[in-house]
């Protein structure tokens, strides 16, 4: 997920409303498979910036990805936000 430039972490606005609602989402779903329930959990990485006129979507793709495998390295079934001013 990559958004404009708001406010990360707990609290964090839209950005925390629409990765909880996505989270939520998938865990309610149940998937029957051989006669076993499969419940799905899912990591997010969301790149958060204000893109100047020369700035790339790619970019912002790449923070994202860094930041969803964050996540999966943190023990997944979570969100990391990647923003300019963090490091890979």
């Amino acid at each position: 997920m990559a958004y404009p430039a708001g406010p990360p972490g707990p609290g964090g606005g839209r950005t925390d409303r629409a990765t909880a609602a996505v989270r939520r989402t998938v865990a309610e779903k149940v998937t029957d498979c051989e006669g076993q329930q499969i419940r799905f959990t899912v990591s997010i990485g969301v790149a958060l910036g204000t893109p100047a006129p020369d700035d790339l979507a790619e970019s912002y793709l790449r923070g994202a990805d860094k930041a969803l495998y964050r996540a999966k390295q943190k023990g997944r079934n979570r969100v990391e936000v990647s923003s300019p001013d963090q490091p890979g």
